[in-house]
């Protein structure tokens, strides 16, 4: 088998195991053809960690795991709870649905252009020192994975890394027998590839949410126009995002990979109206980031605790009250998903830890340097870094003051969920540097550049967003929003109706037909 056909027979795998769990579990949008890989991938994930830190080896996990995944989503549509949408918003029309197939087309052709760079072999020292070598201890069972997870000579490959990018890897290598490191590099920046496509989809699906939402008067015309600005603004930031990662995004480097997941599972959870498949689309990009690497981890920890927070602030009696929030039990079922999230993130670190994985040698030692110099180094090198960071956020100033009605008339997310996200994440990475062990200058120089990808990437992301809603408002402005009808409510269910959300009552915008008043 060659080496071309190697990377198709394992991407196939991966987006035949992933495809109908994420069909399932986030319906038809933008974004569902290119979570299929990336569903694929976290089940592999999966797998590597059960390898690791349990016992067998990687397709002896990843089968059993991948047919349950297929059979429980088989069994949702055979149910047909598939039918049950987001009762968010509005069905889509025809035309909307062609428009956003074309759009879908463009952030495809978009991403494929940007891997051109791939018909050259440029394998990363990263990739040849830590991911590749992580799959090598992964395809051989856990006996050598675990051995090289508590081995502190390879401290250098850092082994507690999440195992994500290995176990994909390695899977391949299992399922096809070619086992070299130019398949490894493929397959990682074409996950990679469908990570950035992904996040550039949420920025197509801002501007289909907006169309659809468009006052019922404005011509077919003009919404086509809203969805093929927003193609072009999803397709701008694929890449830029691209361009941002450099030759890090093809040469079997993870950054990209994760930073681009967790800005898809960004604009899923925290940006497009609440909605379960929304919300469950997030979920999946968040867990793929935080089994990919460190810092996913801690980013994917605080867009579970965001978004838990956004569903229980939506489902406030005040909100249900004037039709923009969510019954309070739906917010409570969403914090404890949310919760789940977040134990399934932390597992593999606390089974890393109970195993006694090697600690990182940049965290652990004598200290070259003190906290201040170390945090003057780390304020100079990061903030030169972060160049979108001013422009995201000038935009996202104006953009508050003008276009803030127009953004809850269209159901989409608070802008500060975004920057609490972006700034936690990037004091996060501050202060490992700071309280890290390595000499700071050289570790900055090194390594600043990929640690402040995915604050970058969300910036770009978000002045994305913003630019798509103020053409929408432009060009489409979205129609009144719904508000409840109380006056015939008798003083005694007031209470229940608070409770209930928009679009849940058929009631809802016009005279209580059902439930009369006295």
């Amino acid at each position: 088998m060659t080496t071309t056909w190697a990377v198709v027979v394992t991407m196939a795998v991966l987006t035949a195991a992933g495809a109908l769990p994420v069909r399932m579990l986030v319906g038809w949008s933008p974004v569902t053809p290119f979570m299929a890989p990336i569903g694929g991938a976290v089940l592999a994930g999966a797998a590597g960690s059960l390898t690791v830190l349990v016992d067998g080896t990687e397709l002896r996990w990843f089968v059993p795991l991948a047919i349950a995944a297929n059979a429980a989503a088989m069994a949702s549509w055979l149910a047909r709870r598939e039918a049950r949408r987001s009762r968010t918003g509005t069905r889509p029309g025809r035309w909307l649905w062609a428009a956003g197939g074309a759009g879908v087309i463009g952030i495809a052709g978009a991403s494929a252009w940007s891997l051109k760079s791939l018909v050259r072999v440029d394998i990363g020292t990263e990739a040849r020192t830590v991911w590749l070598v992580h799959a090598r201890w992964i395809a051989s069972g856990h006996a050598t994975a675990i051995s090289a997870l508590t081995n502190s000579a390879l401290v250098a490959s850092h082994p507690s890394y999440p195992p994500l990018a290995g176990s994909a890897v390695a899977l391949g290598w299992v399922v096809t027998g070619i086992s070299t490191d130019r398949v490894g590099e493929l397959v990682l920046a074409l996950l990679t590839g469908c990570a950035v496509a992904a996040a550039g989809a949420t920025v197509l699906q801002v501007g289909m949410v907006a169309s659809s939402r468009s006052h019922p008067a404005r011509a077919s015309v003009s919404k086509a126009v809203v969805v093929g600005v927003s193609a072009a603004a999803a397709v701008a930031f694929v890449l830029g995002a691209y361009g941002l990662a450099g030759a890090g995004a093809t040469d079997g480097s993870v950054d990209l990979l994760w930073s681009a997941a967790a800005v898809g599972a960004a604009g899923m959870g925290l940006v497009l109206p609440l909605g379960g498949e929304h919300a469950r689309a997030a979920a999946v990009l968040a867990v793929a980031a935080g089994l990919t690497k460190y810092e996913g981890i801690v980013t994917a920890f605080i867009l579970f605790v965001l978004m838990g927070a956004r569903w229980l602030s939506a489902s406030r009696p005040s909100l249900s009250v004037t039709g923009g929030g969510l019954t309070r039990r739906r917010g409570l079922v969403a914090a404890m998903a949310c919760a789940f999230g977040v134990a399934g993130v932390l597992a593999w670190p606390i089974g890393a830890a109970v195993r006694h994985a090697t600690e990182d040698d940049y965290l652990t030692g004598q200290r070259v340097g003190s906290f201040l110099s170390r945090g003057d180094a780390t304020w100079h090198a990061m903030t030169a870094q972060l160049h979108l960071a001013g422009i995201a956020l000038a935009i996202g100033l104006v953009a508050a003051l003008v276009l803030t009605q127009a953004r809850r008339q269209m159901g989409l997310g608070f802008d500060g969920w975004i920057w609490i996200l972006g700034v936690a994440e990037v004091l996060a990475v501050a202060a490992a540097y700071v309280a890290g062990t390595n000499q700071a200058s050289s570790w900055l120089a090194a390594s600043v550049g990929r640690t402040t990808l995915f604050a970058d990437c969300l910036g770009l992301a978000l002045v994305a967003w913003w630019c798509v809603m103020g053409i929408a408002v432009t060009i489409a402005p979205p129609g009144a929003p719904e508000r409840r009808d109380t006056t015939s409510v008798p003083p005694d269910r007031a209470g229940d109706r608070a409770g209930d959300r928009a679009g849940d009552n058929v009631d809802v915008g016009g005279p209580v037909v059902l439930h009369p008043g006295p």
